[in-house]
C-alpha cells in the first residue's frame, strides 16, 4: 500500500516516470538489473533482505544507480553503514511529499540527502563518541566495520573474517578499506594499534 501510495504521487511529478516495483529485496535487486533505473526508493524494512544489503547488490553491478533509504526510524548505525554501501539519502516514511520530492530532485542532481530526523540522529551518535572516547572516529564506524577491525586486530586473515561474519572475502576487503580511509590507518598493524588504544580487544 506505502509502495502504490508513492508511486501514485510521484507520478504526477513533471519529469518522473515510474518504471517499476516490487514487495521484497530480492526482486528490487533483479528490477533494479532488468530495468536500469537512475533512481531507487528502497525501503529499509523488506521481508527478505534488508534495504542496505539490497541497495549494496544493486550498486555492485549498477554504481550509476542513485538510492533513497526510506526507514521508519533514523539510527546513526544503519545511516553510516548506508552510506559506506552507497545509499545517497535517507528519509522518515513519514515525512510529507513536499520532502520526498525534493530529496529526489537533490539526489538526481548529484547532491546527497538527509532528512532533518536523520541528520539529528547523526549528530546525537557524533557528540556522543566525542564524550565517550574523546574522538569521533569510533563513532563514524559501521557496526560491520567494527566487527572487521575486532576481528582484523586479533590477527585473523580476510577469509577466515568472510567467514566468520558470513559474508564475502570482497565485503571484507571494502570494510577494510573504509576502516583505514577511515581511521587514517596505512596496514593491519596500524589498524591493530588503533583497536588496542581504544580498547576493542584486550592484550
Amino acid at each position: 500500500m506505502v509502495r502504490e501510495g508513492l508511486s501514485l504521487m510521484l507520478k504526477r511529478e513533471p519529469g518522473l516516470e515510474i518504471v517499476g516495483g516490487s514487495d521484497n529485496g530480492e526482486a528490487a535487486v533483479a528490477q533494479a538489473q532488468e530495468l536500469a533505473p537512475d533512481l531507487v526508493l528502497m525501503d529499509m524494512g523488506l521481508e527478505d533482505i534488508n534495504g542496505i544489503e539490497a541497495a549494496r547488490r544493486i550498486l555492485a553491478t549498477r554504481p550509476e544507480t542513485r538510492i533513497l533509504l526510506l526507514s521508519g526510524l533514523m539510527d546513526a548505525n544503519m545511516i553510516n553503514e548506508g552510506i559506506a554501501a552507497g545509499v545517497k539519502g535517507f528519509l522518515l516514511k513519514t515525512n510529507a511529499m513536499e520532502e520526498l520530492v525534493r530529496a529526489v530532485h537533490a539526489v538526481m542532481n548529484g547532491h546527497c540527502y538527509l532528512c532533518p530526523e536523520a541528520a539529528e540522529a547523526l549528530l546525537t551518535h557524533y557528540k556522543a563518541g566525542l564524550n565517550q572516547s574523546g574522538t569521533a572516529s569510533q563513532s563514524l564506524l559501521t557496526e560491520r566495520e567494527r566487527d572487521v577491525l575486532k576481528l582484523t586486530a586479533q590477527g585473523l586473515r580476510m577469509k577466515d573474517i568472510a567467514d566468520r561474519l558470513n559474508i564475502g572475502v570482497k565485503t571484507v576487503e571494502t570494510h577494510r578499506f573504509h576502516l583505514m580511509k577511515k581511521l587514517e590507518c596505512r596496514s593491519s598493524a596500524e589498524l591493530t594499534r588503533y583497536a588496542i588504544r581504544e580498547g576493542l580487544i584486550s592484550i
